[in-house]
């Protein structure tokens, strides 16, 4: 009996934990906290966004519906040089993305893959406070321990395997909620670490767990090879020209704003020097008014 109330104290206590973390990620209303900029960076085949037709370089905000069609890659790139990479026929929500660079405790990121393959790289929010980082799946939840790993779900079942670093997965239960941030914690968690010799590349045979619907805890598979989480070298290459590219735009944009802060100088050093030849222009006529004044003769009385 003693036992039992113990549990269903902890039980609550737990969800009395997560319902005030959710509920502070709501209110939050650092002055230093901002949604960080997410944006297209790479693109092939059906992507839509909103159900509108995906373009190059725009920008992606919160809730925004992004779908992949049966030929689709879409390659999402955070300002803090996160990834999240959408594979064919996958759907996907960024549900929070807000960054504190001042009090790093505050930032509240979460990802929602409703269905297909993602792979998620963690940016340097996620680096610097990992418990506010979620990924969650229909029937998973997943925190990260600094990461590169990718995911397979559907409504029955979830599978990850990790590139680097390592994830701690769980199912949904009254422990483990859909709603809060970070890795869950319990008996019902599983870790999964990258091995150090070896990536999960299309030639490789990782680990694997798996959650699925109606079972209380994730399940190991080993030595087994599914294609839908290898990682190939061309979806490795076109993050690295990614990170290239943005960089190049961001130099472009300094050097853009250097520009501008150069022209409004020259401009306003313009209107100065324009300003004191008025100045000038002014001294100098009332300096001859002053003078011819000054050489008026004067008239003697006779």
């Amino acid at each position: 009996m003693k036992k039992t109330l113990s549990l269903l104290l902890f039980m609550i206590f737990v969800n009395f934990i997560n319902f005030v973390d959710f509920s502070y990620a709501q209110n939050l209303q650092s002055k230093n906290q901002t949604q960080t900029k997410i944006n297209v960076v790479y693109l092939s085949g059906d992507v839509k966004i909103d159900n509108s037709i995906a373009k190059l370089h725009q920008q992606v905000f919160i809730n925004q519906k992004i779908q992949t069609g049966s030929d689709g890659h879409i390659y999402l790139k955070s300002s803090d040089n996160g990834f999240l990479v959408l594979r064919p026929n996958s759907t996907a929500f960024i549900r929070a993305y807000a960054v504190d660079v001042k009090n790093p405790q505050n930032n509240r990121i979460k990802i929602e893959l409703e269905n297909g393959v993602a792979r998620h790289i963690s940016g340097e929010a996620v680096k610097t406070n990992k418990q506010n980082f979620r990924f969650n799946t229909p029937v998973a939840a997943i925190g990260v321990r600094g990461t590169d790993f990718v995911v397979f779900t559907d409504n029955n079942a979830s599978r990850i395997a990790v590139n680097s670093g390592g994830i701690a997965i769980s199912p949904f239960n009254q422990t483990c909620l859909a709603e809060a941030f970070g890795a869950c914690q319990g008996d019902s968690v599983r870790e999964l670490f990258a091995k150090a010799d070896k990536q999960n590349t299309e030639s490789a045979i990782s680990q694997i767990l798996e959650v699925s619907v109606n079972e209380k805890f994730p399940k190991l598979l080993e030595n087994i090879s599914d294609t839908r989480l290898h990682i190939n070298e061309e979806e490795n290459q076109n993050i690295e020209n990614s990170i290239i590219q943005s960089q190049g735009n961001e130099n472009q944009e300094n050097l853009t704003s250097v520009k501008n802060v150069e022209s409004i100088e020259s401009i306003e050093n313009a209107e100065k020097n324009n300003q004191n030849l008025v100045e000038n222009s002014q001294n100098s006529q009332n300096s001859q008014n002053t003078e011819q004044t000054n050489q008026t003769p004067m008239i003697t009385k006779i």
